[in-house]
């Protein structure tokens, strides 16, 4: 009997498989099985080295903790209303000589206003050295959703300086008269910052979720305002001095804002780790200047008004606009750092909510301890030697 092209291959691979058996047995293919499971568990590419990876203090002065640098420290704040009392503190953006930071803590203080979420968070990570800044004004929701960007940082907040309680808007063209109108429209949403946190934020309440809506991912409040007005979007988020006039324009209105959850975006001062660990001193007057300032602005508002208009030119009213995102008081930040007293939403919870969700979504591969992200000292130092608030 004469076998066919596929008997044969199935004989060849019989005969192949009896002997490949009798090797395996006689001992001489076990010798291939630490190749095999090397090969099996080829380990992951090297990842590149970062600072992130060592302790912040590893580089302190040996002489000493409490030394200050000899250059100006340098702070980002966001174009809103809650940098305002740093804005005074610093004499405006740039370095001046005379502010209040220099003449009453001995602090030189350079201030840039950051583009975006995006850059300020870049030029924290970057540091003075690379032409970054030691410190930043960022939101809670931003540190949780993205921390690992910031992770070369190793980035500590230090105090609460300024609560959004209206100054952030969801606001839509005619035809939505609620949240709840916006499934199957178009939706600009800030891809960082609290204005992102804050609709996602509104969209659950509504009931919604991403799939429900097309998003039109922007970059800033100004961009969101424009996806409104240019009629590329239906709704959207950002301040509500940006969105206010193009929903007008629209014939439609602001929906909801900031002042309905005002304990759910957060502005706190965050240092650089090594900062920190270098130069403790100088993290404790910035804390001290920040919080007098905030005291100053919230006594006169006129002076935080005048250094926001000077710095960023609002398109509102600098005195509503830091109403509405006004600075915090010491009480309020031993409250929300679960120091002493209490307050309705802690860091620690708001910080674990935005980052369990922004893993939920996809976003990130994992949360991170707050307590690894958080220092109280120097706020502590601050409350334990309370200060008169400076004046010009």
């Amino acid at each position: 009997m004469s076998l066919g092209p596929g008997g044969k291959l199935l004989l060849v691979l019989a005969g192949l498989a009896i002997i490949g058996l009798t090797l395996h047995h006689a001992g001489y293919l076990r010798q291939l099985d630490p190749l095999l499971a090397r090969l099996r568990h080829r380990p992951p590419p090297p990842k590149p080295l970062s600072l992130a990876d060592f302790p912040p203090g590893a580089a302190a002065p040996s002489a000493g903790l409490s030394a200050m640098p000899s250059r100006p420290l340098k702070l980002a704040v966001p174009a809103r209303a809650g940098a305002a009392s740093l804005l005074w503190l610093a004499g405006g953006a740039g370095q001046h000589p005379d502010a209040p930071a220099q003449r009453a803590y001995a602090l030189p203080l350079e201030l840039r206003v950051g583009t975006d979420a995006d850059a300020i968070r870049d030029a924290l990570t970057q540091g003075p050295s690379r032409g970054g800044v030691d410190a930043a004004l960022i939101s809670v929701n931003e540190l949780g959703m993205r921390w690992p960007g910031y992770r070369d940082a190793a980035p500590r907040a230090v105090a609460l300086v300024a609560r959004s309680q209206g100054s952030v808007a969801l606001a839509a063209a005619a035809g939505t008269d609620a949240p709840k109108d916006l499934r199957g429209k178009k939706l600009a949403l800030p891809r960082a910052g609290p204005g992102r946190y804050f609709g996602l934020f509104e969209l659950a309440r509504a009931g919604l979720g991403l799939g429900d809506v097309k998003l039109v991912p922007v970059d800033d409040s100004a961009a969101a305002a424009a996806a409104l007005h240019t009629s590329r979007a239906e709704a959207a988020v950002g301040l509500v001095d940006d969105l206010t006039p193009a929903a007008q324009a629209r014939a439609g209105k602001v929906l909801a804002t900031s002042s309905d959850t005002p304990f759910l975006i957060d502005l706190v001062l965050v240092v650089r780790g090594d900062l920190l660990a270098r130069y403790p001193e100088a993290v404790r007057r910035l804390v001290r200047g920040a919080l007098d300032a905030n005291t100053a602005v919230r006594t006169n508002t006129l002076e935080g008004a005048r250094a926001l208009s000077a710095a960023m030119n609002p398109s509102g009213d600098p005195v509503k606009a830091i109403a509405s995102e006004p600075p915090a008081t010491l009480k309020e930040n031993l409250a929300f750092f679960g120091i002493e007293g209490d307050a309705p939403v802690h860091f620690d919870e708001l910080y674990d909510s935005a980052a369990n969700l922004s893993v939920r979504l996809g976003q990130i591969p994992s949360g991170l301890n707050p307590d690894e992200i958080l220092d109280t000292g120097p706020l502590r130092a601050v409350a334990a030697t309370p200060s008169a608030p400076a004046h010009r």
